[in-house]
This record gives structure tokens, C-alpha cells and sequence, in this order.
């Protein structure tokens, strides 16, 4: 299937770039749970920072298309950590898993996930704009997964116990290969751990006259480098499946 997601970098002329991922994504869905127990989503943030689910300047939360729920004011996914959306009472949830008091939890969500697939679109809320009078929200993709219980998506997760697993967080999410049933009954909510950091060194070999300068910046799974250096090696730490960009600048004319 053709899918048409936001870019990570304007690439305007050139081959489109790798898919924007973050700041927070849909990290496992429990659709089909065994009898007595509740649906729940989960969610992680990439980022070192706290990410707030609403738009405090306008009042408009963030949203789950496919739980049909908006979440509250003041609502948000801590920084590197994980927030959780399920139908039941927050509290009966919590107690349920033993899950941490610093993991909030939301809900209960009053749509029902379907166990023959769904398309769950987080949505955050854009500058509201007037259309003939009608003040209007636009509502913007963070992340996608349209999942389903046949083809090449996971079949354990359909009702068997296991919850349905993103991979490789910081990856690309609407996409059978990064999903697997996860290895325990009822899942593992409120407990994502972050893969982990790998050293890597990249050497660059740029024209004479440059500046030895290196400016980073992370962006979600990212790691941004303006290099100004006739030769600079990088040396950094990464986790698997994270990108690597690299923009040599022009250098300075003299005077």
C-alpha cells in the first residue's frame, strides 16, 4: 500500500526523505484482549522532553481517531516515558497491572477497537482557522497504524493473550514488519523500554578552508549535523534504526 506521511526534511526536486516519527508514538495496542479483561492503547515519547496532549492557548486536546477520544487539559506523555489510554477506569486499570503511579493513564475511551483491524490515527490539533464563520480545528498526523489480524501482521494478538508490540520505537509505525505479539499475556503496558544507545563514528572529508565546527541536534529518532571542517570525524551514540543527517556548509568568502 502506498502511504502518504509526513517527511522528516523538505526534499523539494529530490527523493522524498525517511517519514517524521514523533515526538510521541503508538507504541502497543492491546485490540483483542481475552474475556474480562479491557483494550487499552499505549503511548511513548521519543523525546527527552515532557509532550503536552492538549493546546492550552486554544483548548483543544489531542486526539485518538479509531478510540474516538479527546484527551483532557493538562494531559501529557512524560519526557522519555509512556502514557496509556484504556477502557476502563483509570484507577481499576492501574491497580489491575501494578502499573507506576508516573505513568498517567486516560480514559476510559468510548469507542471499542476492532478486532478485525483498525485505523488508529494520534492527532494533535493545528491553529484554528475561520471557514464561513465557523471557527475550524485542523487536525494533524503524529502517528498512524492501521493494523490488522491477517495478511502480514502478527496473528497471536487476535484474541490469544499477547498485545500487539512495536519493535524498533523510533522506526516507522504503519508497518507489519515493525509489529510482533508481545511475549506475555495481557502485554507489557506502562513498562516500553528505549533501545539502546550504540557508539558509532562517521568521518568527514569536506573542502580545504572550512571551519572545525560541528552543530547537533536531535530531532525525535534523529541526529542532525551542520559540519563546517575540512576533515571532522563524529562520534556519538545512537540507538538502532535512528538516522543520521549530515549538511556540509558552504564556506565563508573572504572579507
Amino acid at each position: 500500500d502506498e502511504h502518504f506521511v509526513a517527511q522528516s526534511a523538505r526534499t523539494l526536486g529530490a527523493a522524498n526523505g525517511d517519514p517524521a516519527i514523533g515526538p510521541v508514538v503508538i507504541s502497543e495496542i492491546m485490540y483483542h484482549p481475552v474475556d474480562g479483561e479491557p483494550e487499552w492503547i499505549e503511548l511513548t515519547n521519543i523525546t527527552g522532553t515532557a509532550v503536552a496532549l492538549d493546546d492550552a492557548e486554544h483548548g483543544n486536546g489531542w486526539r485518538m481517531e479509531g478510540a474516538s477520544y479527546e484527551f483532557p487539559a493538562g494531559a501529557v506523555v512524560p519526557a522519555s516515558g509512556v502514557a496509556l489510554l484504556v477502557a476502563e477506569a483509570p484507577a481499576d486499570f492501574r491497580s489491575r497491572y501494578g502499573i507506576s503511579a508516573a505513568v498517567p493513564i486516560y480514559g476510559p475511551f468510548d469507542g471499542k477497537l476492532s478486532n478485525g483491524g483498525e485505523d488508529l490515527e494520534l492527532q494533535r490539533p493545528g491553529e484554528p482557522e475561520e471557514v464561513d464563520g465557523v471557527e475550524v480545528v485542523p487536525r494533524i498526523v503524529v502517528d498512524r497504524v492501521d493494523y490488522d489480524d491477517e495478511g502480514a501482521w502478527p496473528s497471536a494478538p487476535d484474541g490469544d493473550g499477547p498485545s500487539l508490540e512495536r519493535i524498533a520505537i523510533t522506526a516507522y509505525g504503519d508497518d507489519p514488519a515493525n509489529w510482533q505479539g508481545s511475549g506475555a499475556h495481557g502485554g507489557t503496558p506502562g513498562s516500553v523500554v528505549m533501545p539502546p544507545l550504540r557508539r558509532i563514528r562517521i568521518s568527514l572529508i569536506g573542502p580545504a578552508g572550512q571551519r572545525d565546527t560541528v552543530i547537533e541536534a536531535r530531532q525525535g529518532g534523529s541526529i542532525v549535523y551542520l559540519v563546517e571542517a575540512a576533515v571532522h570525524s563524529i562520534d556519538t551514540l545512537m540507538r538502532p534504526l535512528d538516522t543520521v543527517v549530515v549538511f556540509l556548509d558552504a564556506p565563508e568568502a573572504d572579507g
